[in-house]
Parts: structure tokens; C-alpha cells; sequence
């Protein structure tokens, strides 16, 4: 159990003053279209600075307070958990319409169409293949089906979530002789029990959890320095992290666990469970950075330093890290301040130092960027995957408690900025899906990079486009998010399933024969989401994982969850 300090009377006062400000202040309803009061959103003249938030002894004072609460889990295991019946069936209202509802059922109808198929061809094997009505098995544990339980819950279908559980309970074993990715197993097998056990309450999903969790923290052992191992084997605990990396850790991959660790240990009252994920937040927190103060993608097992490379990015290895600082913030009722000021951190650096405005059209660009010099050198690639960033800020801003507005504004319209260039790699494409990664053109904007011309069913634009409309209000989200599922539906959608492209330039397009666990999980959820009432999973009482499993807000009162322990 990680245990804090004894504060002194002034900073226990602090600390005092400061979560009654938080409980005051968390119920604010974060789907409002008038997000900084009642004034409209102003778009920054200036280009961004690194701020200073706070004078050298406020500072002081703060940091001493957040070192004082850091990384303390144990806060939330205090009282049991109580049932309480999700709001998972959304009536038609004022916040919806007839036309959102026409599209919502075609989602669903969509998503149905994905299930069947791997039900028929592929049921217990990690993805189906629907071109050969086959599977592919790359974890080997049933992938789709927990990838997709919570998906099922959410959209009522009744009698697959009944089948899927059945098969968890009858069929899932996780006693095997088998290497898997620690990362991809945390966010998907692991953050898909989860949210499936909050939103149904059948033990069963827990029991499991708890089984993978305990198998997968044993990536921590063979590390001296506290830096989980890539892969783990379910049985023996043994694990390895690649070559190709110099036997370094990816950080994307060992700080995008937080959540889902943190989750487990408060359903199972057991804060041991987190503390090894948390404290590789902590181990990084305390590493010297790069000139820009961001984070480098690689990070060495044997010595717990930094790895073979400065590269810094929002892409591939480096994304979901800078996510998590902040939705770790917002899961534990925004009370472990030190995420929060790492957010802060990371978000203004990654906007004064990665941004590069293209040409003609003045784009929002997310740059790559070598980390060892001041200015960096920018790596002119964006991978579709950066495309979270545009929720990730939007979010921040609205939730922020701390900056002035024109601060909090300032990351909302680069969150809008990131989204409409994102919308842009969609629209410009002659199918109208975006290629896997874009490069800077200095005379079109950008164009799709040379040898990244695919696409894999993937959620990113569409999740920002959901965030962004639930924060807004603003119903051009809504027709750039229709636009790119009917994309999906003439390109992607096949006779037995949905498959990736190997080409969105050309027309017709060909396939690449596989039906990516994600599309079920976060893409058709979030486009789902997106034509649903703001009352199913509301933004306010849910974080979603970075596989888009939703989790519920820690509170100081018994957890709200459908289950009991």
C-alpha cells in the first residue's frame, strides 16, 4: 500500500480545501455547448507560450501538496461497492432526434453485421478474416468477444451479451503457456472485463479480471527498475522486451495500464494491485527530459532510464501516455493533482514545440519531433493515430480547474484545430478514408505518405469527433462522423464482415482480409455514441480507456457500479 506523508497543519489545510473545491466543482455538466461560461469560444491570435501558472511560493506550496497525495490509491478502497443500475437505455427526448436515431440503428445494424460474422467464422479466435471466413489468432484469448462485451451492453443487444458472458464463463482460460503483449492485453482483455463488469454486474467478468491482472503484473519481475517487460507468458511469468527496441519498453505501452490497474484494485479493495503500474508514472516523472520536456518513446528495462532514441511523438509508441496523465486525473475525481500538472506539462509543450501549419490552408499539424536540441527538429509524419489528440484537449480544457479562460480556450480550438485536419485526412481521399499516416506537402497541406496508404478500421477521428460533439454541441461532428461511416460501409463493409484497405487512393479499393477486435470496441462505439442522448455514458461519470472501455469516476461515496463484491 502506498502510504503519503504526514502533512503539516498548513498543507493538511491545503489538501483539505482542495478536494472540497474539487467536490464542489465535479458535477458540472461537461456536455454543455457553453463550455467557458456563457461567452463565446475566441480563437488565440498569438501563438501559444509555455505558461507559469503559479508564483515561485505558490508553486512550492503546490508541488509539496501533490507530492503529498501522489500515486495514492489507496484513498479508494475505503467502502464497499453497491449496486446501482446503469443509465444505459437513453430515451428519445429533446436530445435527440429522428434523424439520429435512423443513424444509430444503422450503426447498430452495422456493428451487428461485424458480430455475426466473426460469431459464424471466427467465434473464440482473436479476429475473423471475412474474406477467407476465417480467423487470426495473434493473442489467442477470444479477443473479439471482450473487445466487444461492453458494446453489446451498451447497444441492449441482449442475447449476444448473454453468449458472450457464457463463453467467458465456460470457455476463457487464461492457465496457458502463452506469451502476450502485456500493453494489448491490458487494454483490451483487461479494461474490456472491467467495463463489462461495471456495466452488467455479472461477477464472472470480474473473477477474470482478476486472474488476467494478477498474470500480467508478473511483467514487472523480471525488471529491476520497476519497467514492465513488452510481453509476459500467462504461466510461467516470464517475459521479454524486443530487440529491435534494444531491450527497451515502448512508453505508450508501460503508461497505458494506470487505468485499468487502478480500476481492478478498487473492485477488489486492493490497492497492491496498482502500485507497480503507478509507480512507473512516478519513475518517469523523475527521469531528466529532453529539451522540450517531453517524453521519449523508448525507456530501458535494465536500467530505467531512457532508451535508444529521442524521437518524441503523439503517433505510434508515444500516444496513449499523454492520454492517461489526464484521464488518470479525471478517474480519481480529479484529487491526484501531480497527473494533472504533468498534463499541463506535456499538452503546452506538445503545442509549442510539435505544431507546424501547413500550406495553403493554415492546418493544424501534428509533427514528430528529435527531442535533444532547442528549436527541435520536426519529423514531418502524422500518424492517424495522433488524431485522439483532438479529443484528449478538448477534454482537458473543459475539465480544466486550474488556468485562465483564455488558457482553457486557447487547448479547446487547438483540440478543434487537430479534429478539422483530421476530418480534412477523410475528406480529401478518394474514398474518403483516411491513409494510416499523412506527410507535410508544402503545396497541398499534406498528402498521404509514401508506403502508409492503408487503413485499418481505426477509431481516432471518430472518437474526437464523439468528444468534440458531446463538449460542443456543435453538429458539424455529427455530419463529419455519418460521412466517414458511410465510407466504411461502401469501402470497408464486405459480404461477411468488414475489412481493412490496402490502398484509400484508389478506387475500387482492395482488402486486407481482416476485421480488427477495435472496430467493434471503439470505432462502431463511438460513432453509436455519437447518434445517442449525451445521458448514455455521459463524460462527466466516465472515462474511456484508450480501447474506448468506460470506466467509472472515482467517487469519495461507494463506487456506482451494477456489481457487488
Amino acid at each position: 500500500m502506498v502510504i503519503a506523508r504526514r502533512p503539516s497543519l498548513l498543507s493538511f489545510l491545503a489538501i483539505t480545501l482542495n478536494l472540497i473545491l474539487v467536490v464542489l466543482g465535479h458535477n458540472q455538466n461537461l456536455e454543455n455547448p457553453s463550455l467557458f461560461d456563457s461567452e463565446e469560444l475566441i480563437t488565440p491570435s498569438s501563438p501559444p507560450k509555455l505558461c507559469s501558472r503559479q508564483s515561485t511560493d505558490e508553486s512550492s506550496q503546490s508541488k509539496q501538496m501533490e507530492d503529498e497525495i501522489l500515486y495514492d490509491i489507496h484513498r479508494y478502497l475505503q467502502k464497499p461497492i453497491v449496486v446501482e443500475e446503469p443509465p444505459l437505455r437513453p430515451k428519445m427526448s429533446s436530445e435527440s432526434t429522428e434523424l439520429d436515431e435512423k443513424r444509430r440503428q444503422a450503426v447498430k445494424k452495422a456493428f451487428l453485421h461485424a458480430w455475426n460474422n466473426y460469431k459464424t467464422y471466427a467465434w473464440g479466435k482473436d479476429e475473423l478474416r471475412p474474406l477467407s471466413r476465417s480467423d487470426q489468432n495473434w493473442l489467442n484469448l477470444g479477443l473479439t468477444i471482450l473487445d466487444a462485451l461492453d458494446t453489446l451492453i451498451i447497444m441492449d443487444l441482449k442475447e449476444e451479451t448473454r453468449q458472450a458472458i457464457e463463453w467467458v464463463s465456460k470457455e476463457l482460460d487464461f492457465d496457458r503457456d502463452l506469451e502476450v503483449s502485456f500493453f494489448e492485453t491490458t487494454i483490451r482483455v483487461l479494461g474490456g472485463l472491467l467495463s463489462a463488469y461495471e456495466l452488467s454486474g455479472e461477477k464472472v467478468l470480474l473473477d477474470k479480471a482478476q486472474d488476467i491482472g494478477t498474470r500480467l503484473l508478473r511483467a514487472f519481475d523480471g525488471s529491476p527498475h520497476g519497467i514492465p517487460l513488452s510481453s509476459v507468458n500467462l504461466k510461467t511469468g516470464y517475459g521479454h522486451s524486443p530487440v529491435w527496441a534494444g531491450y527497451s519498453s515502448m512508453l505508450s505501452e508501460i503508461t497505458t495500464v494506470q487505468l485499468e490497474f487502478s480500476v481492478l484494485a478498487r473492485h477488489l479493495n486492493d490497492s497492491s494491485i496498482a502500485e507497480k503500474p503507478l509507480q512507473v508514472i512516478k519513475t518517469l516523472d523523475s527521469l531528466p527530459k529532453g529539451a522540450t520536456g517531453l517524453y521519449s518513446v523508448y525507456i530501458s528495462t535494465s536500467t530505467g532510464s531512457w532508451g535508444p532514441s529521442d524521437r518524441v511523438t503523439l503517433g505510434a509508441l508515444g500516444d496513449s501516455f499523454y492520454e492517461y496523465l489526464l484521464k488518470m486525473w479525471l478517474l480519481t475525481g480529479k484529487k491526484e493533482r501531480r497527473y494533472k500538472q504533468m498534463y499541463d506539462d506535456t499538452s503546452e509543450a506538445i503545442l509549442s514545440y510539435m505544431t507546424v501549419t501547413t500550406s495553403p490552408s493554415a492546418l493544424t499539424f501534428l509533427a514528430e519531433l528529435d527531442n535533444k536540441n532547442l528549436p527541435p527538429t520536426h519529423i514531418l509524419k502524422m500518424d492517424h493515430l495522433a488524431c485522439f489528440a483532438g479529443a484528449m484537449y478538448a477534454l482537458g480544457a473543459a475539465t480544466d480547474d486550474v488556468h485562465e479562460r483564455s488558457y482553457r480556450e486557447r487547448h479547446h480550438q487547438y483540440g478543434e484545430n487537430l479534429t478539422t485536419i483530421c476530418h480534412e485526412m477523410y475528406s480529401r481521399s478518394p474514398t474518403g478514408i483516411a491513409p494510416e499516416i499523412i506527410s507535410l506537402s508544402h503545396d497541398q497541406d499534406f498528402i498521404p505518405k509514401p508506403g502508409a496508404y492503408h487503413y485499418l478500421l481505426r477509431p481516432e477521428t471518430v472518437e474526437s469527433f464523439f468528444v468534440l460533439f458531446r463538449l460542443t454541441g456543435d453538429q458539424k461532428y455529427k455530419e463529419w462522423a455519418w460521412q466517414v461511416f458511410e465510407a466504411i460501409e461502401k469501402h470497408c463493409r464486405v459480404e461477411h464482415g468488414y475489412s481493412g484497405i490496402h490502398d484509400v487512393t484508389q478506387v475500387p479499393v482492395t482488402h486486407d482480409d481482416v476485421q480488427q477486435s477495435f472496430f467493434l470496441a471503439e470505432t462502431l462505439k463511438y460513432l453509436y455514441l455519437l447518434f445517442s442522448p449525451p445521458s448514455l455514458l455521459p463524460l462527466d461519470q466516465f472515462v474511456f480507456n484508450t480501447e474506448a472501455h468506460p470506466f467509472r469516476i472515482f467517487r469519495d461515496d461507494p463506487i456506482n457500479s451494477n456489481a457487488s463484491s
